[in-house]
């Protein structure tokens, strides 16, 4: 029987867990050739026989103290396999629900090792008719959210069965949330930090003898979903940062100038003002929302997109003021708006791509 590579380690975050699991570590005997973690988050001693079963089985079982969620028990289990002589190269995550068949967590593995940079994600086929309405949708609306705020293109973002680099897991070990948004925040600095995805498909298990999940909807998609939405608004506060420096910095030249310089005075006031605030929503757009490395490509495309902006600004207020009889002071901040959400799409999917 073929083992996977002995250089993947594999992590299961594990919260009062039962029978099963020990089932899971059983059925990748033989078949799992790197080291097991497994992290007790605060489950109790009621549930150390279980523990105990897995160390039996060859797994590292890290217990801690309280129970933090499952994004702290990630990055307790990322921390020891970092810890490790020799460190393992690449990491797979599986859940201790039962919804993880062994086949399913060897795929992803193996599509790891293939492709050794990729974030790989084990997704399952939301068509299928065994899964629960509420499921589809809290996984569409996190789709649709990924897509949007994060320029992520993937078929299922709550998937807990997922494959990466160590050192990539390593820089997630700096995320400040623990719960289940932790996922999500996974997606979104594997796509600010240039980490390829993959996807592996698996399936989808439901079995009503499992022990229920302790993910909640309503409740955790509506933390997914402002990971995704604290992307946008980081976007935001930048905009809004350097047009109050525009006007506070053509107000500076325009008294330093002053009035006597005419029209010329004015142009000059206003070029230098938006050179020094666009590269400075060019500087804080790459480290804080976007990421990316600076580059004659990123900055020529910054610099064309902004004018493309500029000119689609003058040109709509140019045309839609006469044709409605709106002052162009009303409709400007109007067409303004909306090109602000196309200006966040252009310079995520075309400028810092």
């Amino acid at each position: 029987m073929r083992t996977t590579d002995p250089g993947i380690a594999l992590v299961v975050p594990a919260y009062r867990p039962d029978a099963r699991l020990v089932e899971l570590l059983v059925g990748l005997s033989g078949r799992w050739g790197g080291p097991v973690v497994v992290v007790d988050d605060g489950s109790g001693e009621p549930y150390a026989r279980v523990f105990r079963r897995c160390s039996a089985l060859g797994a590292l079982v890290v217990p801690r103290g309280e129970r933090g969620g499952k994004g702290e028990a990630l990055k307790t289990g990322f921390a020891a396999v970092a810890g490790m002589d020799p460190r393992p190269w690449g990491i797979v995550c599986a859940d201790d629900d039962c919804r993880h068949l062994p086949a399913d967590v060897v795929t992803v593995a193996e599509l790891l090792a293939e492709r050794p940079g990729a974030l790989v994600l084990g997704c399952r086929d939301f068509r299928s008719p065994q899964v629960a309405p509420l499921t589809h949708f809290a996984n569409l609306c996190t789709r649709v959210a990924v897509r949007l705020f994060c320029g992520v293109s993937v078929s299922d973002t709550q998937s807990g069965l997922r494959g990466l680099p160590t050192g990539f897991a390593l820089r997630m070990c700096e995320e400040e949330r623990g719960g289940f948004e932790f996922e999500a925040a996974m997606l979104a600095e594997a796509e600010r930090g240039g980490v390829p995805f993959a996807e592996a498909p698996i399936s989808y298990v439901s079995d009503p003898a499992a022990p229920g999940s302790d993910f909640r909807p309503f409740v955790d998609t509506a933390r997914i979903l402002a990971v995704m939405l604290e992307l946008f608004a980081k976007y935001a506060l930048s905009s809004v940062f350097c047009y109050a420096l525009d006007l506070v910095l053509f107000g500076a030249l325009m008294a330093l100038i002053g009035s006597g310089a005419g029209a010329w005075g004015v142009y000059a006031a206003t070029v230098a003002a938006r050179v020094v605030s666009a590269g400075t929503n060019f500087a804080v757009n790459r480290r804080k929302v976007f990421g990316g490395g600076v580059s004659g490509k990123r900055i020529a495309r910054y610099v064309a997109l902004s004018a493309g902006i500029m000119a689609a600004s003058a040109l709509a207020v140019g045309w839609i003021a006469p044709a409605t009889g709106v002052p162009a002071v009303v409709v400007k901040p109007l067409v303004d708006f909306l090109l602000f959400f196309v200006n966040y799409k252009a310079q995520q999917l075309w400028v810092f791509a």
